[in-house]
């Protein structure tokens, strides 16, 4: 029996957002740099940027 099928499902809505950064913004760059660092591993950290676009 899979029990995730018991579990209420939440929805999107009562999720938060991401705060949406401008593409343009220097200082966004600065902070999503430093966000990715506290949450990620040197590996994970080393990928994502080397596959950043």
């Amino acid at each position: 029996m899979n029990l995730r099928s018991l579990l209420r499902r939440q929805n999107s809505e009562g999720l938060p957002k991401l705060p949406a950064l401008e593409p343009d913004d220097a200082l966004g760059d600065d902070r999503v740099d430093e966000r990715l660092e506290r949450l990620l591993t040197p590996t994970e950290l080393d990928m994502v940027r080397r596959h950043r676009v």
